[in-house]
């Protein structure tokens, strides 16, 4: 049994597993689970050696090298479990989902037993992955045959993604529930796991959510076959009250009145965007928010990188914005990608004179963009944003400007990213439905039990090569399942 537990999240803010859930930490909660569903199993918690102190006596190892990647540290905690046990299933969960345990029974299960020697060995599932509700394949919350992991040797898998450790392989696709698949990534997270919990309590970094109105969902490893799918839902409404802002105390002596005024006028962008939820709408005020205050600024946009693949301009201010994002995409480099990926603050005195990124720096400078200021906004599995600020002139943006913007990312990143996962659950809600009619098309056509009849939905779309989704919709509208 392997139990990933990473350090600190930049979306958390702090170190989420160490996050207190109704009074047990969020990692103590995810060994409760894996214990009372697997009583006596091996377990191996792969994370910093500051998890002894949650690992309820279980072994704790590091991946080499440290922060290689969810793949590497799964092949990390089995070679562990080679050494200690020698299972002959290895089952995997994240840490930070508190109850995803539960479901490791069922995953085992739906191996079945191991061939018999000589056996045609892909005549039988090699792993068993976990679907959530809206049909996303979670390859963190898996059982997979030992033999398996065994094949890949050291270094093999570092910087790979969660599925490389099921790829080639023959699966057996588990629906779970909504709980097993909740994670606390985030503040709101942590609000609605306490909320499942019945537990009292205000997340840690609850600060930047309140002051957008929120009330604060599995950044686990997505399968290739549907990069666009996204975690659950943070709704938030807020107050309702019509109050335009605090106002300054009365010792206060207006020795910082430009500071107020931002502060203010920031609450006010909060607010904004409190009545807003659409993701365009959202981005859009953004973008226009930050324009205005951050000194220098004359055009915006914000890079909305999808599966890790193509970007996209959101929420332009005008062409110039939306032509600094077209020529990143066609050049693969400038400092807005770099905002994105490389999670830091990216600060362009001129780009023509700039010697980071060759390819976009004679292009943007033709077309009139000197200065630029690239925040990020969020990382949301493999969904990524950045604001990006750009100025005619070059030297435009000096220290105030950064720290003008960074304040107001801070803000904003929790209502794009609100926004982004609110239209992300009401897509998981509609291909749910869409599943469970496709469900009921076979069920009532070929008299099945709802769980077979979802085995071979699932069937359909790893023959195919299609999402699940995909398949349901297409049975339920054509009647055909499969070419």
């Amino acid at each position: 049994m392997v139990v990933l537990a990473g350090g600190a999240s930049r979306r958390f803010g702090a170190d989420k597993l160490a996050a207190d859930l109704g009074g047990r930490t969020v990692l103590a909660r995810c060994l409760d689970a894996v214990a009372a569903a697997l009583p006596g199993a091996p377990v191996v918690v792969v994370g910093p050696a500051s998890r002894r102190g949650d690992a309820r006596g279980a072994d704790v190892v590091t991946e080499d090298p440290p922060g290689s990647g969810p793949a590497a540290g799964v092949l990390a905690g089995a070679r562990h479990l080679a050494r200690t046990s020698a299972p002959d299933v290895v089952a995997v969960v994240p840490g930070d989902a508190p109850w995803a345990g539960s479901v490791l029974p069922r995953l085992v299960a739906a191996l079945g037993p191991a061939p018999d020697e000589g056996a045609d060995a892909d005549a039988v599932a090699g792993a068993a992955v976990a679907v959530a509700p809206d049909g996303r394949r979670q390859h963190l919350l898996l059982a997979v045959r030992a033999e398996h992991l065994g094949r890949h040797g050291a270094g093999d898998l570092d910087g790979a993604p969660a599925r490389a450790l099921v790829e080639g392989l023959r699966l057996a696709l588990v629906e779970v529930d909504e709980r097993a698949v909740l994670d606390v990534d985030d503040p709101a997270a942590l609000a609605r796991a306490r909320a499942r919990l019945g537990a009292v309590g205000e997340p840690d970094s609850a600060a930047a959510a309140a002051a957008l109105g929120h009330d604060g969902g599995v950044d686990h490893e997505t399968a290739s076959s549907d990069p666009h799918d996204a975690p659950d839902a943070r709704p938030g409404p807020g107050d309702g009250s019509a109050r335009t802002g605090g106002e300054p105390s009365a010792h206060n002596t207006g020795t910082a009145a430009g500071e107020a005024g931002l502060a203010q006028r920031l609450s006010e962008m909060a607010r904004d965007l409190q009545r807003t939820s659409e993701p365009p709408d959202v981005m859009e005020h953004v973008v226009r928010a930050a324009v205005a205050l951050v000194p220098g600024a004359q055009e915006g946009s914000i890079s909305l990188v999808r599966g890790r693949r193509r970007v996209t301009s959101q929420g332009a201010s005008g062409e110039l914005g939306r032509l600094m994002d077209e020529l990143q995409e066609e050049t693969g480099q400038g400092p807005c990608l770099d905002a994105v990926f490389e999670r830091e603050t990216v600060r362009v005195e001129d780009l023509a004179a700039d010697q980071r990124w060759p390819d976009l720096a004679a292009r943007a400078a033709e077309a009139g963009i000197h200065g630029a200021l690239c925040l990020q906004l969020f990382v949301d599995g493999d969904d990524l944003g950045a604001l990006n600020l750009i100025s005619r002139e070059p030297d435009a943006f000096g220290d105030e400007s950064e720290q003008v913007g960074l304040l107001l990312a801070s803000h904003a990143a929790v209502a794009v990213s609100d926004a982004l996962q609110l239209e992300g659950a009401t897509r998981a809600l509609a291909n749910r439905d869409l599943i469970g009619q496709a469900k009921g098309v076979l069920m009532e056509r070929f008299k099945l039990p709802p769980q077979q009849a979802f085995d071979l939905l699932a069937q359909v779309s790893q023959n195919t090569n299609r999402r699940l989704v995909d398949v349901a919709e297409e049975l339920t509208t054509s009647g055909q399942l499969g070419p």
